[in-house]
């Protein structure tokens, strides 16, 4: 490296007695050796720039459809994708046939495809989906058609309402990376405004929809959050990386961290793309970070001082536009004075609360609290003990970087351990262990289990499907982690309230069991046992074993 021959040619100071750690921290952003060997094999050119790349292609080919097959001109395609704006913790690797199956996870590229403003649109939110499914439809015919698609399906979100956004075109590109679009329709905000504003203590929104007020305002939070603040967000953190170039190094690897110690499926990935922005923007004293791994090390330090529970982070994110690079970047005053002013209205409430100019609140995105707000008390925990082995290991020139992503499991009641073998995104786990597909480890497990899916499925992640159908089941009952970057662990903590000693009643929301009559009170408690065996028998085919260790 240019430092040791620097070190060594002006100061003599011996190659091997300079320790580098920037390879240790750059092997956790990449998969392993024993799988990237196999790709040029199968023919894989993968990575941020060919998904650019593809995406391109693809907004060439859908502007190309004819006039007359679709009745509104496309005037804009948002990307609202971190893998576009250079923060998704891995390359994308496209659908490629012969890729092992622990390799078979497809990501999706969000796109938005915003057309002409029209009063042909009907003021009918329900009519509006069904034009959107016709104008996908349409669009997913002529790509296949000109061979601008190899695979094209139209999608439906599970439990959406009539009434909002809940369609998506997923098309895979002849170069094997995945694509999924939506329409943009300005209508649709303005008739969701109607909805959830007061129209007399007689009104009932069940006379225009079938949806509560409370599903109408969840619509109305859906669609800002889609179609205006995510590409908003999306510009500004892709010129907060084009102002500085580390910044995605950072962005990556406290995802990466997050999502190694079991708690990034609490914490929004915007929002860390928040905290990571903070200290590039308003570094202090520090100055911007050079690297992604000083980056990195500075957000470990911000989540281990930041008192949340007191004061909001303030994030320029806005105001940095067109700003020097290298210079700290001030919050407008007005604009703190509103984001304070929120902050204690809701004092009491605990969790993270990170603004930017045009989130004030915080919440756009989703809070950032878990049961009591032990999630953020949780990445605080998590934090200062990675800061004391970081520093404690640079001063004594014997960190191993790894050893910082690695999460102990002895804190937890139960821990479900999952088999690599049937986990398409294994690649990506920290201790990625090729014999688990090269060998077999299970009886299921050989080579010939390699992932070509005749069908490739945008976005199909079954152990994150257990993981969220547990979360779903079990939501009064436990609390559960998990790692969605090839993690082999779900590990859960039970409700103490539900472990408490209470009397019997029906429709109690979870399995009791009887233990002792007190006073000829019939007492029961959580039958952790049975609530185990139910998530075993949920999980056939996907889980190893369960750990019991209370």
């Amino acid at each position: 490296m240019v430092v040791q021959y620097v070190l060594e040619y002006h100061f003599e100071i011996s190659k091997k007695d300079v320790r580098v750690f920037q390879p240790d921290f750059d092997n956790l952003l990449v998969p392993s050796k024993a799988l990237t060997d196999t790709f040029p094999a199968v023919g894989v050119k993968g990575g941020t720039r060919a998904a650019l790349a593809a995406f391109d292609e693809m907004v060439k080919a859908i502007k190309d459809i004819d006039e007359n097959d679709v009745p509104l001109s496309l005037s804009h395609v948002a990307p609202v994708s971190d893998i576009l704006r250079h923060t998704a913790v891995f390359a994308p690797v496209p659908h490629v046939p012969g890729l092992p199956s622990c390799a078979s996870h497809l990501p999706a590229i969000d796109v938005i495809l915003q057309y002409e403003h029209s009063p042909r649109w009907p003021e009918d939110l329900a009519a509006i989906q069904k034009l959107k499914l016709a104008f996908l439809e349409t669009i997913a015919q002529r790509l296949k058609r000109k061979g601008a698609a190899t695979h094209v399906a139209i999608a439906l979100d599970e439990d959406a309402s009539v009434i909002e956004d809940n369609c998506s075109l997923e098309l895979i590109t002849p170069s094997g990376f995945a694509i999924r679009a939506r329409i943009y329709c300005q209508v649709e905000e303005i008739l969701l405004k109607r909805l959830v504003a007061p129209k007399g203590k007689n009104w009932n929104i069940q006379e225009e929809y079938p949806v509560s007020k409370d599903e109408a305002k969840k619509a109305l939070a859906l669609h800002q959050r889609r179609f205006m603040h995510g590409p908003q967000h999306h510009n500004a953190i892709a010129a907060t990386q084009h102002r500085t170039p580390s910044y995605g190094v950072t962005a990556r690897l406290v995802k990466r961290w997050l999502a190694a110690h079991l708690l990034l499926p609490f914490v929004p990935e915007e929002t860390v793309e928040l905290l990571c922005a903070y200290v590039y923007l308003c570094p202090g004293a520090f100055g911007v970070p050079a690297t992604g791994q000083t980056g990195f090390a500075r957000v470990v330090r911000l989540l281990k001082e930041w008192d949340y529970r007191e004061s909001p982070l303030h994030v320029p994110l806005y105001t940095a536009a067109g700003a020097e690079p290298g210079k700290a970047v001030a919050f407008p005053q007005d604009k703190k004075a509103k984001v304070d002013a929120l902050f204690k209205e809701k004092l009491g409430e605990a969790g993270w609360v990170v603004s930017t100019e045009k989130d004030p609140a915080g919440n756009v995105f989703g809070p950032v609290l878990g049961p009591k707000a032990a999630i953020p008390a949780r990445i605080r925990q998590v934090a200062v003990a990675t800061w004391k082995y970081l520093s404690s290991g640079m001063d004594g020139g014997n960190l191993a970087v790894k050893d910082a992503f690695l999460h102990p499991l002895d804190d937890y009641d139960f821990v479900i351990h999952l088999k690599p073998s049937v986990h398409l995104r294994y690649y990506q786990n920290v201790q990625f262990d090729p014999h688990a597909w090269l060998k077999g480890e299970d009886s299921d497990t050989s080579t010939s289990h390699v992932g070509e899916l005749t069908a490739p499925k945008v976005e199909f992640d079954p152990a994150k499907m257990l993981f969220d159908d547990l979360k779903r089941t079990y939501a009064d009952t436990a609390l559960f982690f998990f790692d969605p970057y090839g993690g082999t662990v779900i590990t859960g903590t039970f409700n103490p309230h539900v472990k408490e000693d209470r009397t019997l009643r029906a429709l109690a929301g979870y399995s009791p069991m009887p233990i002792k009559n007190v006073d000829l009170k019939h007492l029961v408690t959580l039958n952790m046992r049975a609530v185990l065996a139910e998530i075993e028998r949920l999980g056939t085919g996907m889980i190893k074993k369960i750990v019991f260790s209370k």
